[in-house]
């Protein structure tokens, strides 16, 4: 019986198209992760030929947004009553269009309702549980920022130095998908903590 060896020089290579084959593989699983979380709340459209539809931006951004209510945990004084409801509130231009609101409708987060807030008040800000601000403030994120340091509300905006000017979560389109950024130290000061599952699939983690 003859074996054959494969020769010593080959198998720098094949490590390299292992670790390649391998940080593909994780991409595509983050992807897919990411994808799933998005799409998580709109389930509930109609497929088509038993294939859903992939979500629209504005969809992926609502389906988002109510998520992080899922996934990120509040101080346990956050709330006076735990039977209100939880207030997501959006500053600037509303592009969700219905979106975002007929998804909250059917949504309870811990057997609390989740409402829609649309505001310029600097008091009201401080009352949201979520706090999106739309890409058409950004002149003015530092602002909204400034009104809401250190208190336990999530800051969510959509821009790509968002994050920069203190903001908590990202939302930014990157090849026609919705993706993920998360400031952990801003949220972390805020006394707000984000599950593992949520950084697993942001494209960037700042910790400090």
């Amino acid at each position: 019986m003859t074996w054959s060896h494969s020769h010593p020089s080959a198998r720098p290579a094949c490590r390299g198209r292992l670790r390649r084959g391998e940080a593909l593989l994780s991409l595509t699983r983050r992807a897919w992760l990411l994808a799933l979380l998005a799409a998580a709340c709109c389930s509930s459209r109609p497929a088509l030929a038993q294939q859903p539809a992939a979500p629209s931006e504005c969809e992926a951004k609502a389906g988002f947004l109510l998520n992080f209510l899922k996934y990120v945990e509040w101080p346990p004084t956050t709330d006076a009553d735990t039977n209100a409801p939880l207030q997501i509130c959006v500053i600037g231009k509303d592009r969700f269009g219905t979106s975002l609101s007929s998804l909250i409708k059917s949504k309870a987060i811990d057997g609390r309702t989740v409402v829609l807030e649309n505001g310029d008040a600097e008091c009201a800000w401080r009352q949201c549980r979520l706090l999106f601000v739309s890409g058409s403030e950004n002149r003015r994120v530092e602002e909204v920022l400034a009104a809401v340091k250190d208190l336990p509300v999530l800051t969510v905006g959509e821009t790509e130095d968002f994050l920069e000017k203190g903001g908590m979560i990202s939302l930014v389109m990157r090849d026609k998908t919705v993706r993920l950024e998360i400031n952990l130290a801003a949220a972390e000061a805020a006394k707000l903590k984000i599950s593992s599952r949520l950084l697993s699939v942001a494209d960037v983690v700042k910790r400090k």
